[in-house]
């Protein structure tokens, strides 16, 4: 299950760039490729586990999947269902992925300060 490594990598890296705010996390927005290998509900589970070991509670946490896309050598550009998919346009397996691989933080939102 290399999904809780990657959540505790992600809090790790949320505690280093956001120590003063780190406990007002109300929310966070993730990206995973849809060949990233990422099993979206054991991130999810990684992530509220360690949320929760740490006192912070309520954290909502969504993830978006990402297409696959490819350009072929023959210059078309297209989006693969499978990685094994040929290119639509010349039938070719020669191709370079633009995207469908990567996870990332899209953003962090924090619970405002009201002190008055």
């Amino acid at each position: 299950m290399h999904e809780f490594a990657i959540a505790q990598d992600i809090i790790s890296s949320l505690e280093k760039n956001l120590p003063e705010d780190f406990a007002k996390i109300t929310s966070i927005d993730i990206e995973t490729g849809a060949f990233s290998g990422i099993v979206t509900d054991s991130l999810v589970f990684g992530l509220e586990t360690i949320f929760t070991e740490k006192q912070i509670n309520s954290v909502e946490i969504n993830i978006k999947k990402i297409e696959a896309k490819a350009v072929c050598e023959c210059g078309n550009s297209y989006n693969l269902e499978d990685i094994f998919e040929l290119c639509p346009k010349c039938g070719s397996a020669v191709r370079e992925l633009n995207s469908g691989t990567e996870i990332s933080v899209k953003s962090v939102n924090i619970k405002e300060d009201n002190n008055e």
